[in-house]
């Protein structure tokens, strides 16, 4: 965000939704032009020596790796994300 986007700002809005916690977080940078669908699909082929999408290749499969999912939403401004993991047996039973 802060690297590739040029972000000054980033919101996270956890919310815990039955037994899945459905954390939202934007930013105020450039956003992303490209197909949404590809993004931690796999590698990005990318003319700047700043990324090639390996850190949200990367994040994708550990989110898979904790029954999670990690979703790249539309946004009029910035970048956005929706992270969605299974919460704690702690959490269930509060």
């Amino acid at each position: 965000a802060w690297l590739h986007g040029e972000a000054t700002k980033l919101d996270i809005k956890p919310e815990l939704n039955g037994n899945l916690w459905h954390i939202e977080i934007q930013d105020n940078g450039k956003g992303y032009n490209g197909d949404l669908n590809q993004l931690g699909a796999k590698l990005l082929h990318s003319n700047s020596e700043r990324g090639n999408g390996l850190g949200l290749f990367l994040t994708s499969d550990l989110m898979k790796r904790m029954n999670g999912e990690i979703r790249f939403l539309a946004s009029d401004t910035g970048f956005k994300v929706l992270v969605v993991l299974p919460a704690s047996e702690k959490v269930k039973n509060v």
